[in-house]
């Protein structure tokens, strides 16, 4: 892989892993604001997913912390 094309797939794993560790964090503090039941309102999903919200924020988290590693990881091997 040409080394631009690492350090820019490197810039994007942890701009977006920074993106949903913060957005995760924050709808993990605040489940209510997510208003899940508001927006699955009709779907057979919405009661399980308003109450497993938390849940949901903090798995975002964690995907967003194990994506911003994976791009910090990237970028540090691709540095000769």
């Amino acid at each position: 892989m040409p080394q631009l094309a690492q350090h820019l797939l490197a810039t994007l794993l942890v701009a977006a892993g920074g993106w949903f560790a913060f957005a995760g964090a924050i709808a993990a503090a605040v489940p209510e604001a997510l208003a899940l039941s508001d927006v699955l309102a009709g779907y057979r999903v919405a009661p399980i997913a308003a109450r497993h919200a938390r849940l949901l924020a903090l798995l975002v988290a964690l995907l967003g912390i194990l994506l911003f590693v994976a791009g910090a990881m990237l970028a540090v091997r691709s540095f000769p």
